[in-house]
């Protein structure tokens, strides 16, 4: 018989015994994880990216005022946006 070819000794015997439960149970743990990851991304009902869509009707000045409005800019923020669009227009 060869050396290192015999199932039960050298490198084929050992690395067997070792890596192959490994492999048995690192493969079906890696499905499930994937499978998880999945279920949730479909699940979770968001898009992974946000996007704003705006109608083309609305100006520049009205969506600012929005913002203002819902809170999501300050005053100073406001009039500084303001001036800059008017600037922009000029």
């Amino acid at each position: 018989m060869w050396q290192g070819t015999d199932i039960m000794s050298g490198v084929v015997g050992w690395g067997g015994m070792i890596l192959g439960p490994l492999i048995m149970i690192g493969i079906p743990v890696l499905i499930i994880v994937l499978l998880i990851a999945l279920v949730r991304q479909i699940g979770s009902g968001t898009p992974s990216t946000t996007v704003i869509h705006t109608p083309a009707d609305k100006s520049a000045q009205e969506i600012l005022r929005e913002r203002f409005a819902r809170g999501e800019i300050d005053a100073r923020e406001y009039e500084e946006r303001l001036r800059t669009l008017k600037e922009a227009t000029t």
